[in-house]
């Protein structure tokens, strides 16, 4: 197993990114699962490698694990800054195709994150489920309408930098679960004293109404790296890698 620090200029990002990447040994392409984890907010590329056991969990697996940074935006094409969704779903994945000439099917191509992490993993899922066949949340950020109404002032600027004045229905997950149609394996936990708890089991609800076949775990914890580091070892097993 290979772990890959990779730099690079991302002409959507206008910038330098950096991505750690997980490669297996004896890398079988016809095989292989991609996995891409994404941290949470004022995280960077880093967090997952140096805060989990991600590295343990995959060893000995077909899979590639590719970990970018999503710059405080939300993983959103945020107002008049990063376009960090479309760098995310269509740049980086291009990118990592021609570089390690990956030729992965959606079935076996996943995304997952924590916190603002699993927000953009449901909305990069919902808003293009022909590129992902699984997708798993912890502790989300999944309502970001009522997320907002919690925060400090200092938050609330923040937040209307990245989305505007109103959340507009791509960057809702409300809004974009109604016209999902997909089969996919979707997987969300949150620890029942985390402080998104609430805005977690409203999203659970939400899918309920709707039909779209999940699985929901809950249990005791909070929103911090323990609870994180023992869900990404279960959505391992949950997603058959």
């Amino acid at each position: 197993m290979a772990l890959i620090q990779m730099n690079f200029h991302s002409q959507v990002l206008d910038k330098g990114t950096n991505v750690n990447i997980i490669l297996p040994e004896n890398r079988d392409n016809d095989k292989l699962q991609v996995l891409y984890l994404l941290h949470g907010h004022s995280g960077d590329y880093s967090n997952w490698v140096r805060f989990s056991n991600i590295e343990k969990y995959v060893s000995g697996k077909q899979v590639m694990v590719i970990m970018p940074s999503g710059y405080n935006v939300y993983y959103t094409d945020a107002k008049n800054w990063v376009k960090s969704f479309s760098f995310l779903t269509k740049e980086l994945p291009a990118i990592m195709n021609k570089t390690f000439n990956l030729n992965v099917p959606r079935e076996r191509t996943y995304i997952a994150g924590l916190s603002m992490g699993g927000y953009g993993a449901l909305k990069a899922l919902f808003t293009y489920p022909e590129s992902y066949g699984k997708a798993a949340s912890f502790s989300g950020a999944l309502d970001v309408k009522s997320m907002r109404k919690r925060l400090s002032p200092d938050r609330i600027v923040l937040i209307d930098t990245i989305f505007g004045d109103k959340i507009e229905p791509e960057n809702d997950l409300f809004e974009l679960t109604k016209s999902f149609n997909h089969q996919a394996d979707i997987y969300i936990s949150c620890g029942t004293e985390d402080f998104l708890f609430q805005d977690n089991q409203k999203f659970v609800n939400h899918l309920n109404d709707l039909k779209i076949k999940h699985t929901y775990i809950t249990r005791p914890g909070t929103h911090n790296w323990e609870f994180w580091d023992e869900e990404v070892k279960t959505v391992i097993e949950f997603f058959k890698i």
